[in-house]
């Protein structure tokens, strides 16, 4: 047996779920909007303009949407007594996206982009420091 097939039946028996998305941050209507927006970029600088602030505007609205739909989860799991919902929102909401970096310089100012140079860089720079 291989990894996969013993993670397949692992997941198969023991009731695993995959996350599910609750909702979508874009209607269907501002999706049709920015398609409607793309089509007239380089054809009709005017609609472009107007189609771009009622994208923009409809966008804005969406996020306010879900953010409110958010709330009000958080305070039904809350009423609940769900507090580990009520914290996993909270940390959604506030979490900081951070970038990962696959890319380093070497001692020379040369950019490294492949995963085993800059794995290679990085245990040289470990064995370096005293």
């Amino acid at each position: 047996m291989t990894k996969k097939d013993l993670v397949t039946s692992g997941r198969k028996n023991s009731g695993y779920a995959k996350k599910k998305c609750s909702e979508r941050l874009v209607s269907e209507d501002t999706f049709k909007l920015t398609e409607a927006k793309r089509a007239a970029k380089h054809k009709d600088t005017v609609q472009y303009k107007q189609s771009k602030a009622e994208v923009q505007k409809k966008v804005r609205q969406d996020n306010q949407r879900h953010l409110h739909n958010l709330c009000v989860e958080m305070e039904e799991a809350k009423r609940r007594g769900n507090m580990r919902k009520v914290y996993q929102t909270a940390r959604a909401l506030t979490h900081k996206f951070t970038q990962c970096l696959h890319c380093s310089e070497n001692k020379n100012g040369e950019k490294i982009i492949d995963s085993a140079g800059v794995a290679e860089h990085w245990s040289e720079y470990c064995k370096d420091q005293p």
